[in-house]
């Protein structure tokens, strides 16, 4: 298992895009969003559930896009992971 300091290096390491603008109308979209910058930044789910003190299962639930975790938990991931969430008014599809 890598130490929190090799993981936050292997984050400065990696130089990830920038995200597009996406619209997201579902926990299971922005599960995916946050798998794939994961992947981007080299981390194993056992990886970002050590830099960030949360375990392994609330990763992957996340990650698909289980409606179980609270809001101030996907802000602190999102973050960690360099994703930035910007909420406008808009048409809500359903």
């Amino acid at each position: 298992m890598k130490t929190f300091r090799e993981l936050q290096r292997l984050a400065r390491e990696r130089e990830v895009e920038p995200l597009p603008p996406t619209d997201v109308w579902d926990a299971k979209e922005v599960g995916k969003i946050l798998r794939r910058r994961r992947k981007e930044m080299g981390w194993t789910q056992e990886d970002a559930a050590v830099l960030m003190g949360y375990s392994t299962r609330l990763i992957s639930e996340l990650e698909r896009g289980r409606g179980t975790v609270a809001f101030e938990t996907v802000l602190r991931i999102a973050r960690n992971y360099d994703v930035k969430l910007i909420l406008q008014g808009g048409e809500w599809h359903e």
